[in-house]
């Protein structure tokens, strides 16, 4: 079964710092806009005729307890085989980040890094209303 979001849960996916590829399934780079399956770490060269799509996926399982932890991320976790880990034992719909850019220059570089792609979520859902559409997941 899936739960709402927590009232003023807070996420971050991906990592803000990092180094090194981030996991693809969790934050990645492609050309050619929403749907496109070649998936790179990095911002990848696109061409004039194709958007550049970030796409960040964030956790879907809730420990339960908290809205909040001093990372953002240690109170969530990420799903395996469709199953919520008994630590974070609550499962939560996916929420998928897609965001659109038109193509940038060769020189482009994001500001915080090669790797660093991330996103933020903060539930601002209206609780009975998110209630309601979360209810149709469970049938």
């Amino acid at each position: 079964r899936v739960s709402a979001f927590p009232p003023d849960l807070k996420i971050v996916a991906g990592n803000p710092t990092a180094k090194r590829a981030q996991n693809p399934g969790i934050a990645s780079w492609g050309c050619g806009g929403i749907g496109t399956s070649k998936r790179s770490p990095a911002v990848p060269t696109c061409s004039q005729d194709n958007a550049l799509e970030l796409r960040v996926r964030f956790p879907d399982c809730w420990n339960g307890r908290s809205s909040d932890s001093a990372n953002h991320k240690s109170h969530m976790t990420y799903a395996v085989a469709g199953r919520c880990p008994s630590s974070h034992p609550v499962a939560v719909p996916t929420l998928l980040v897609v965001l659109l850019y038109p193509p940038v220059a060769r020189s482009a570089q994001l500001s915080s890094g090669r790797f660093a792609a991330h996103a933020d979520f903060m539930n601002g859902w209206d609780a009975s209303a998110l209630q309601k559409l979360v209810s149709g997941l469970n049938y």
